[in-house]
């Protein structure tokens, strides 16, 4: 029925005008009117192409309203054409002709070349106020946050410690070093050793050694390197030229270049004998040894921005969904929804699953029932990555996000411990090897942050001062 009245056959509304004396809102044609007949179906695409539109003169609201097909001849006619720096304050108006005589003698157009420069600096200058108000936005945000915590230890009595709990190790992080050499924002770390690799939007993959600094390019991506895994003696690296390229780290040579996706390869993960990518609603199983295609994971709707593999289970973060698929049968097995739309990372522990989010939010469950243990909420910006710091007697989560700050949280009771605010943009990565933390960031750097390793030791304390010394008070780096 629609395509029926679609054709059929009206005049244009600038063809027709209001009958006179008519007392029922009816309509004639307009012989002076646009003369067009035309399909119901195409009638917005002519009226907002045709001639007989009525339109204004912008060079005065002053000028008589016009027919489209007219206003070029207008324009060549019209005697109220104005400056070109009026924007300054000239309040010259005459005809083309007055203008050019105009010109000669006035005196923003001898400053012409000042003014442009002046605009273009006061641009500058906006755009370097905003960016400040974004930092102190944020400064203001941290500030309480702090205060928040500061108030809250000033509730919390002194603990104590007896004498037969040996050593309280506690772990702050410190950055320690920068990385320069990127020429575009930093999307995917992977670390080994003492080397760290690093993607980056200017097509390269960067190596570094966590000693020497940098150590070599590989080129080879056409466009962004999204995704880095590694697995044994190889890295793989996923990109928005749809590609998988095979590396050899001890070579540091392309060996192979894997095809098979139609968009960007957002994520990597590697699984007993199988590599794992994702894409737009896709997933797909790579073996490993021949770089064959095993299988096409079916189900996904949206984006897979991140994998993560565990055990058996290889778990997939897309649009408001998590899967957890079996890596043998390649069937879903289970489904969570989490709250914040996109999911952008994940992370695995004996305990948790964990999710970071577009809408700035950690949701963590449970591994066993898959039963929500609760959210992490402080990032003010998506958490485009999320990597698991074993410590001493304790498990935390460290988290990058868009905010431009790092988040390290103790999964034991699911509260920040640490804020790091150390990139001028973005942190769009992050990476954990033994002690450390790497984070890539939009700024193009990449952050070297140690775990500094603060122990209480009470024994010699309690010789000098008895078992009531607050032991708190007092600790040895």
């Amino acid at each position: 029925v629609a395509d029926q009245v679609g054709e059929l056959s009206i005049h244009c509304c600038y063809g027709c005008r209001p009958k006179p004396d008519s007392t029922s809102g009816e309509y004639e044609v307009d012989p002076s009117g646009c003369p067009m007949i035309i399909k119901l179906a195409n009638r917005r695409e002519h009226e907002d192409n045709c001639d007989y539109t009525p339109v204004h003169c912008p060079n005065s609201s002053k000028c008589p309203m016009l027919l489209k097909k007219d206003l070029q001849e207008h324009l060549q006619q019209c005697y109220r054409v104005r400056c070109p720096h009026t924007k300054y304050n000239c309040t010259f108006e005459g005809s083309h002709d007055e203008l050019s005589a105009h010109l000669e003698t006035c005196n923003y157009e001898k400053l012409k070349g000042f003014l442009t420069h002046t605009d273009d600096h006061i641009q500058q200058l906006q755009g370097e106020l905003m960016k400040k108000d974004e930092e102190i936005k944020q400064l203001q945000y941290s500030l309480a946050e702090l205060s928040k915590r500061v108030e809250m230890l000033e509730k919390t009595p002194p603990s104590r410690l007896s004498t037969n709990e040996g050593v309280d190790f506690q772990h702050t992080f410190q950055c320690k070093g920068t990385f320069v050499g990127h020429k575009g924002p930093v999307w995917a770390l992977a670390s080994t050793g003492d080397l760290l690799f690093s993607g980056s939007s200017d097509n390269t993959i960067k190596v570094w050694d966590v000693s020497q600094y940098f150590v070599k390019t590989l080129s080879g991506h056409e466009n962004t390197v999204l995704a880095l895994c590694l697995h044994a003696d190889n890295l793989y690296s996923g990109s928005a030229d749809q590609t998988i390229k095979v590396w050899n780290i001890k070579t540091l040579k392309l060996m192979d270049t894997i095809k098979g996706h139609d968009n960007h390869v957002c994520t990597l993960a590697c699984s007993g004998d199988l590599l794992f990518s994702g894409s737009l609603k896709a997933i797909k199983a790579w073996d490993l040894h021949t770089h064959k295609l095993v299988s096409d994971l079916k189900g996904e709707n949206h984006w897979v921005r991140a994998l993560k593999a565990s055990g058996k289970f290889l778990y997939s973060g897309s649009y408001k969904t998590i899967k957890i698929w079996d890596v043998d049968t390649f069937e879903c097995v289970h489904i969570m929804e989490p709250h914040g739309g996109s999911v952008y990372s994940l992370a695995v522990t004996n305990q948790f699953i964990i999710c970071g989010t577009y809408e700035n939010h950690i949701n963590v469950w449970k591994v066993d029932d898959h039963q929500s243990a609760g959210t992490l909420e402080g990032h003010v910006g998506t958490v485009y990555g999320l990597a698991v710091v074993d410590t001493p007697g304790n498990v935390q989560l460290a988290s990058a996000s868009y905010d431009k700050t790092i988040r390290v949280w103790s999964l034991e009771t699911l509260t920040c411990v640490q804020t790091l605010v150390r990139h001028e943009n973005s942190v769009a990565c992050i990476a954990v090897f033994r002690n450390r933390l790497f984070s890539g960031s939009v700024d193009s750097t990449i952050k070297v942050i140690e775990a500094l390793c603060m122990y209480l030791c009470f024994c010699d304390c309690i010789c000098r001062y008895g078992s009531e010394f607050p032991f708190h008070s007092i600790y040895f780096l």
